[in-house]
């Protein structure tokens, strides 16, 4: 019994800042349920409270910033994390708050997922932030997760030419300061496989899956996202916490299902060991 409570004590932490969705299928509450599914204890912060349901997002609020200071100091004083999780920052005053926080500890992992194109609804970044989130954020990121739409927000290029100079395009997103980026396929259009394609300072590899047919569960790049940086918490390396992430991914989306109205929601499989 005391040694099963003294790794209890021990769990690895994690921090996530993410916006609240309250439907419970993507940000923050998904976070959340993705990292305990991994046997990590995630802290949050939310950076947005969205009205949005399995249809898609209709508004984007920014959480107050004093309040938000007030919960970082505290936790990082009380629990400090192995791995840094961010999301949605709707505005330039959240950018950066997340940059500056980030930077108090560069040791720390940081997986920074780009929620800036919604599949369904919005923009959650206004244009005229994008070239300050690209200077403030992607140079302090150990991964960069965009799907094919952030990418092309990000680099001021089309969807499509993302897709036909893809080579090009994830390594013009590692010029802009990223150690690593994982540019995910699904929203390539016309590919018979889904692949998920990541780069940095070591061998390439690519994910390749077959495309699921019927509509794309909701959720899929946070929770992505999510599993990455419990994993790296953990302390597994980066090229194996992706390959086990992405093996995960693909289960929760076999078995995903329909709640109400919408978009199907992502099952919450058991991940296998790594």
């Amino acid at each position: 019994m005391a040694r099963r409570r003294s790794a209890a004590l021990h769990a690895p932490l994690a921090l996530v800042i993410a916006g609240s969705d309250p439907s419970g299928g993507a940000g923050l509450e998904l976070d959340l349920k993705v990292q305990a599914l991994f046997g990590v204890h995630a802290a949050a912060i939310a950076s947005c409270h969205t009205t949005q349901t399995a249809e898609g997002v209709v508004a984007v609020v920014p959480s107050d910033g004093r309040r938000a200071e007030r919960q970082f100091a505290l936790l990082r004083a009380a629990t400090p994390w192995r791995a840094l999780q961010v999301g949605m920052v709707h505005d330039r005053a959240w950018i950066d708050r997340v940059a500056r926080w980030a930077q108090q500890d560069r040791s720390v992992p940081l997986v920074l997922d780009p929620v800036v194109a919604p599949t369904r609804g919005p923009r959650t970044l206004a244009p005229a932030l994008v070239e300050h989130y690209r200077r403030r954020l992607l140079p302090l990121a150990t991964l960069l997760t965009p799907n094919a739409d952030e990418a092309a927000l990000l680099l001021g290029w089309s969807r499509g030419r993302v897709q036909r100079e893809v080579d090009a395009a994830l390594a013009a997103l590692l010029a802009l300061g990223p150690q690593a980026v994982l540019l995910k396929g699904g929203h390539f259009a016309g590919e018979v496989d889904v692949v998920d394609r990541l780069r940095g300072a070591f061998a390439p590899v690519d994910f390749r899956k077959p495309r699921r047919r019927g509509r794309a569960p909701r959720g899929t790049g946070c929770a992505l996202a999510a599993a990455i940086t419990s994993l790296l918490a953990r302390g597994v390396a980066l090229t194996p916490a992706v390959a086990a992430a992405e093996a995960w991914i693909d289960a929760a989306r076999a078995a995903a299902r329909t709640v109400g109205k919408g978009r199907p929601y992502l099952a919450l499989v058991p991940p296998r060991a790594v």
